[in-house]
């Protein structure tokens, strides 16, 4: 502090007119100099003994916030990876193979008919679960697996509730057919 205040005399700048922020690891303050007549910004790192000005304590501020950052994606970038690899159980193992028995349980009911959307989201997940699997990914592994047998057995409920709808009508015109000549017969005689 007491540097913050020497710096800002050598500046111009009245003692008295150097109110400090302090901020971690900075104290940032701003001042009149009678020299420039003109507001000087000023930062003040106790560590370092660094006083920047102005326009360059604009540039400092924008290249720490911007190169932490950068830093940060970098990390993010090179570790998901290494952070997410876990081991395939063969738990999990077979919850995939259930999922592609599902699937091709919904195939043989015909779910590419009757529920194409349902039966194409089973097959999205079931991808996703074969990406996850190269990746050693255990969680996405699991949770698309669950996902795509969920989706292909719901495709195979809809293909089954369809096609017995469909043989419910076919089976219900089959009636009305059946009523309108017993009807005939009846006036005939």
């Amino acid at each position: 502090m007491v540097l913050a205040l020497r710096r800002a005399r050598v500046l111009g700048c009245s003692p008295a007119s150097v109110p400090l922020k302090r901020v971690p690891h900075f104290f940032f303050t701003s001042c009149t100099a009678p020299r420039y007549n003109q507001p000087i910004h000023v930062a003040i790192n106790p560590r370092y003994r660094a006083l920047l000005l102005g326009k360059d304590m604009m540039s400092t501020k924008m290249f720490v916030l911007f190169g932490g950052v950068f830093y940060s994606l970098l990390l993010i970038g090179f570790f998901p990876r290494s952070a997410n690899a876990q081991e395939i159980f063969p738990a999990q193992e077979q919850e995939f193979a259930d999922a592609r028995a599902a699937m091709e349980a919904a195939q043989k009911a015909k779910a590419e008919e009757y529920a194409r959307e349902t039966l194409q989201q089973a097959q999205d997940f079931l991808a996703t679960a074969d990406y996850a699997r190269q990746l050693k990914d255990g969680v996405k592994f699991t949770q698309a697996c669950r996902l795509a047998r969920l989706y292909a057995e719901l495709a195979k409920a809809i293909a089954e509730l369809k096609s017995e709808e469909e043989k419910l009508a076919a089976t219900q015109e089959e009636l009305q057919k059946a009523k309108a000549e017993i009807n005939r017969l009846k006036k005939s005689q």
